[in-house]
Order: structure tokens, then sequence, then C-alpha cells
């Protein structure tokens, strides 16, 4: 029998175990594999509170406790410092398919619901110094030009709104936290638009905060007269559009923390 533990709760992994106890309980003469894939891989670490588990899941019970190696690898885990007992596949879906389709095995799946905020969890301090540093890039790269920080280089003919600081401090959080996905992040091949997702959401963010007669696309396209009497108007909605649009990039990338890529084929 192979148990599939996936997610990024936390408690998957004790979810898993005691299905393979009570799968060996009631099947004591069954081999089982607990095959462990995405982010609940970082449980499995010897320093983890589970480690006592999971070495007595595999001396006690004879559970083979499986770790994938691309998931390893996206939670920053050398296969070193893994729980004592516990062994890797190279890519937990193909071994799931080898001993479900070749081997015959029955496969049951124990996972919690993707949780994208779970996914930071597992995050290392580069990733954390990242964002920091692309946060701050971005407050200074939209808060200059538009006046939002006062400089000598640019000057403003409205007055900022109350809620363009806000703004500016939401939207470069989120920029932030996308770009850090980007840095030993997940191996999965996430929605290939999320990054244009998000550049547009800071761009969009650009145009929201600021002044509605400075910028020259806008008095291009409408004039003074109608940078005040449209463009500014719409300014609180494109806000909100930034801010969604970098929340949803954001989310699709921290889910493919979950994901596991089939290793590379040989050409031909």
């Amino acid at each position: 029998m192979v148990i599939h533990v996936h997610g990024a709760q936390p408690g998957t992994l004790t979810a898993g175990l005691r299905t393979a106890r009570n799968a060996h309980t009631a099947l004591p003469d069954t081999p089982i594999e607990l095959v462990v894939q995405g982010a609940a891989v970082a449980e499995l670490s010897a320093t983890t509170e589970l480690a006592t588990a999971v070495t007595a899941a595999n001396s006690d019970h004879g559970i083979k406790v499986l770790a994938c190696a691309n998931s390893l690898r996206a939670v920053g885990i050398a296969a070193e410092n893994l729980t004592a007992g516990v062994t890797t596949v190279p890519a937990a879906v193909t071994h799931l398919a080898q001993r479900q389709w070749a081997d015959g095995l029955m496969s049951v799946s124990e996972r919690t619901r993707p949780a994208a905020l779970a996914a930071l969890t597992t995050w290392r301090a580069r990733q954390w110094a990242v964002t920091a540093a692309a946060a701050l890039g971005c407050v200074v790269l939209i808060g200059v030009p538009t006046d939002l920080i006062e400089t000598p280089l640019f000057s403003r003919a409205v007055p900022p709104t109350w809620w363009s600081y806000p703004v500016l401090a939401v939207s470069s959080l989120l920029a932030g936290l996308l770009v850090a996905t980007y840095v030993n992040g997940p191996t999965g091949p996430g929605p290939r638009n999320d990054g244009r997702w998000g550049s547009f959401g800071g761009a969009l963010t650009f145009f929201a905060v600021g002044c509605p007669v400075c910028n020259k696309v806008v008095l291009f396209a409408l004039g003074t007269s109608g940078a005040l009497q449209y463009f500014g108007p719409l300014q609180p909605l494109l806000a909100l559009g930034s801010v969604a649009l970098l929340a949803w990039a954001l989310r699709q990338r921290l889910l493919t923390t979950n994901s596991c890529p089939l290793p590379p084929q040989p050409a031909g």
C-alpha cells in the first residue's frame, strides 16, 4: 500500500502517519510506503517535533517513509538532515506512478487543502531578505516619481490622497513577496503568466497613487481637465485592482510550492 502525503498546512504529515499506522494495524502483513511531497517534507527534518514519530513508524511498524527530492530542494532541506529512517525518491509523481501502474499497489492520498500562506512557513532567511529588499525597492521606485516620498527631483500639482500611502505599502509588500518566490522557490512549473500579472499590478499601483495631471500618458490621452474629471475618480479602483492582481499572482506562485515536477527526460 502506498500512502501519498501532500500539502502545506500544519498537521498534514501527522494525518498521514496516523493513516499509515491504522493501515498497518488492520493489515499487518501488507508493506506500507508513506510518500511525502510538497511543503510537507519540511516536517521530515530531524529537528522537528515529529522526528520521533517518523522514526517509530519506520522502526516499530515497518512503514517505509519516502521524501520527494524535488520538494526537499524547494524547501532547502538536505537529505542528510532528514529524520532517521527516511529515504528519498527523485520525484514523488514518478514513484507513485511506478507503484500504482507497474507494481499494481493501491494508493491512498492524505492531503489537506493547499494553503498559500502555509507555504511561507517553509521559507528561508534568504527569501525573507529578498522580500524586504524588493519591497523597499518598490517603495522607492513608485514613491519617488509620484512624490509620495518628497525629493528635489519630482513634484506634483495635486496633493496625494490619504489612501495612497497604505496602497503603496501593501502593494510593495506583495511585490516583494512575489519577487522572493523566484529565489530558490518552488520547483514546480507555475502558471506562466503569474509574473506578468504581478508586473501589471505594480504598474497599476504607479498610476493609482500618482498625480492625475502629472502623468504624461494620461495628459496626452485625456488632457488636464479630462485627467481631473475622469482619471482622478478612477484611481481608487486602480488601487484596488493593483492590490488584487498582486495578491492573486502571489497566491498562484505560493501554491506551486506544493508541486513536484517530473525529472528532466533525456533528449531523443
